[in-house]
């Protein structure tokens, strides 16, 4: 399955201080659904991946920066 492609068939939500963006908890439940996959730690691996190559940019809860920080949706911006 490419990740990608299906996080693209996702509602966007639109927050007004981040702008539009898939939620973590909306690519989880969708993966946990169509295919059992239920490891929240390999999904954000696999979303750092697509982010590092540039696909997508991962928004945290308090500093997008902070790797750390609770991990709450992605954006294609």
């Amino acid at each position: 399955m490419d990740l990608l492609a299906f996080i693209k068939t996702l509602p966007l939500e639109t927050f007004t201080n981040r702008g539009s963006m898939v939620t973590f908890d909306k690519i989880f439940t969708g993966l946990k659904n169509r295919n059992g996959f239920d490891n929240k730690d390999l999904l954000e691996v696999k979303l750092k991946e697509l982010a590092k190559a540039g696909h997508l940019k991962m928004h945290r809860l308090d500093d997008d920066n902070d790797e750390h920080d609770v991990l709450v949706g992605v954006s294609f911006d």
